[in-house]
């Protein structure tokens, strides 16, 4: 197994304005994504090009929010415009499944913004899939590239 993953997200498109971009864990291949209502904890802080900045987080949510709260838009020149996620330590059941992200894209009004963050699934399993979806559940293109760390 590998020490940890990298996960590279670059030009993700939402079909629906104005979402956030999530990520869930799944311990049984991707038949099934955890998504209880207090499953996952995540904090994170985003910048925008106007030089605004807010916190966002939860210590019990059905999801890990990536982009620190930002709602992203649908249009050519706005979304996710990259994102480096990384999950260590992934296959062991003694501890919490983790990542930590830095991300940029642009909202519906097509501010540039940059975040960081990281956060948990609040229980000791071996993470064998990761979800990205956003807060419509859709995703209209994007790209992306996984490493594994040895």
């Amino acid at each position: 197994a590998y020490r940890g993953l990298k996960f590279f997200l670059y030009s993700f498109y939402p079909v629906t304005d104005a979402v956030e971009l999530y990520l869930r864990f799944s311990t049984d291949g991707g038949s099934t994504f955890d998504a209880g209502v207090s499953d996952y904890n995540y904090a994170s802080w985003r910048f925008n090009d106007a030089a605004g900045s807010a916190a966002s987080g939860s210590g019990a949510a059905a999801f890990i929010g990536v982009f620190g709260g930002a709602f992203l838009g649908n249009a050519a020149h706005e979304g996710m415009h990259s994102a480096e996620i990384t999950l260590l330590d992934q296959t062991n059941t003694g501890q919490w499944s983790k990542v930590h992200f830095q991300a940029y894209g642009s909202d519906t009004s097509t501010s540039g913004i940059a975040a960081v963050g990281g956060g948990a699934r609040e229980a000791a399993q071996d993470t064998d899939a990761v979800r990205f979806l956003f807060s419509s559940g859709n995703v209209s293109s994007g790209k992306y590239a996984v490493y594994g760390m040895i």
